[in-house]
């Protein structure tokens, strides 16, 4: 790693930039799968 550049790269918000990251995140099946795997009623994507 050069000194000054940093070792990581963060994309925040991109699901509402990429017509496909937000088709993914409005109509996977994930967060249901999310949810019953952690018995939880509510799951929250921060991204």
């Amino acid at each position: 790693v050069e000194k000054g550049i940093p070792a990581y790269l963060e994309d925040y918000w991109t699901w509402d930039l990429v017509p496909e990251f937000k088709d993914f995140v409005f109509n996977s099946p994930y967060a249901k799968i999310a949810s019953e795997l952690m018995s939880a009623k509510k799951i929250n994507l921060v991204m």
